[in-house]
């Protein structure tokens, strides 16, 4: 974290070395970690500056003495998790969503397929009837697997 002294305007940087002092914060904690307090002196002028650790956002917040530099990638880190957390909690929402944003590449692909091949597409009607035969059949061959089990176990197979 790079900051600016608010007596002489000095910049300090992030590999800047400091002596410091530490203190522990009363009765803040954070999930069970103590917070801490450092004070820094300025290496020009030799002014007071004090920062805090913030562990809910793995950062330091600056308390006095020193203002904060602006640093772009910290707007680009915040825009990547608010976009995450909005698809997050709309998904959340939607159960079909989730589920489409799944197979939306797969149904893209195959239709590319189909169409270079000359293939026409099937109705949804046509769709629906492959899907439930399809489930039909799986229901069968479930059926028939448990009846094997059954058998063998008893000493009735074979």
């Amino acid at each position: 974290m790079s900051v600016r002294c608010n007596t002489c305007g000095n910049f300090m940087y992030k590999g800047t070395k400091f002596n410091t002092r530490m203190e522990d914060v009363a009765g803040e904690t954070y999930l069970g970690l103590k917070i801490f307090r450092f004070y820094y002196r300025c290496p020009n002028c030799a002014a007071e500056f004090c920062m805090k650790t913030d562990p809910q956002s793995t950062d330091y917040v600056l308390e006095g003495g020193a203002t904060r530099n602006y640093e772009p990638w910290r707007d680009k880190e915040v825009e990547k998790k608010e976009a995450a957390q909005e698809r997050e909690e709309e998904e959340m929402g939607n159960a079909m969503k989730v589920r489409r944003a799944g197979t939306r590449g797969r149904k893209g692909a195959e239709c590319r397929g189909r169409a270079q091949r000359g293939e026409r597409g099937r109705s949804s009607a046509e769709q629906e009837r492959e899907e439930e035969e399809m489930g039909n059949a799986m229901k069968v061959q479930r059926a028939g697997t448990r009846g094997r089990r059954g058998a063998e176990e008893c000493g009735a197979g074979a």
